[in-house]
């Protein structure tokens, strides 16, 4: 690595939308930290390595807390990682329950708290959200409170000093693994995931201290940049619209 090179940190960037950014992020220079589940099948991505971090475990926040203590200093925090269950919810188990909550909330919450107890301030943090922040969906409930509450978490750390830039990116109708099988989606419908994580590399460029982005498989790279700069949210007093 050298001198200046900066880091990135990609919580669930071996495959899907985070596997997009960290290929990006690998081919603009950056030294690229990756975990998942499953391995990565990007060539570029097997060759820079990963870690295998379970994040629904009984001893999720020492795990987190351990492998942040084993950690370069982090410029750029992404969080990808998601677990998402579209059922009723009574038709949902504990366990199904717990995992969403641990993936989707108890983790990203961890990772900062222990990057903060470690170097003190993150230079970037990226939240991947989803629509769902917002939208009720009768079949979504769990994961819409998740991801609500991510967002606000978010938007209150962008508060809090310690971290530079604060993006929240909530993808519009993007195909991703969690849609296999389900009736009422067709991926020609829906903007690809490796379009999505491009977008979102160009939203990390924005230099705003928060950024609130809602790519769309509507828009052209110029259109998308004026759209982001109409919704971002200034948290210095100079604007806040949405």
């Amino acid at each position: 690595m050298t001198e200046g090179t900066k880091t990135a940190l990609i919580i669930g960037g071996t495959r899907g939308i985070g596997g997009r950014i960290a290929y990006r992020l690998l081919q603009e220079g950056y030294q690229v930290v990756i975990t998942g589940t499953a391995p990565p099948t990007n060539p570029a991505l097997i060759a820079n390595g990963w870690e295998q971090l379970q994040l629904h475990r009984p001893d999720l926040r020492s795990a987190i807390t351990e492998f942040v203590n084993g950690l370069p200093e982090i410029d750029t925090l992404v969080y990808a990682a998601g677990f998402h269950q579209g059922k009723p919810l009574d038709q949902l188990t504990d366990d199904a329950l717990g995992h969403m909550e641990d993936v989707g909330l108890t983790a990203p919450i961890a990772f900062i708290r222990d990057l903060l107890r470690r170097q003190g301030r993150i230079s970037q943090v990226v939240y991947l959200t989803s629509t769902s922040q917002w939208t009720p969906r009768p079949h979504e409930a769990p994961c819409t409170a998740v991801k609500s509450g991510l967002a606000m978490f978010a938007r209150s750390m962008a508060a809090d000093g310690r971290i530079g830039q604060s993006i929240i990116i909530a993808p519009s109708a993007t195909w991703t693994n969690f849609w296999i099988g389900v009736e009422d989606k067709d991926p020609a419908e829906m903007m690809a995931e490796e379009r999505a994580g491009d977008l979102c590399v160009i939203i990390m460029s924005l230099r705003d201290h928060f950024v609130f982005a809602v790519p769309s498989r509507f828009d052209d790279n110029y259109r998308l940049l004026e759209r982001y700069m109409t919704l971002a949210l200034y948290l210095d007093g100079r604007q806040e619209s949405v």
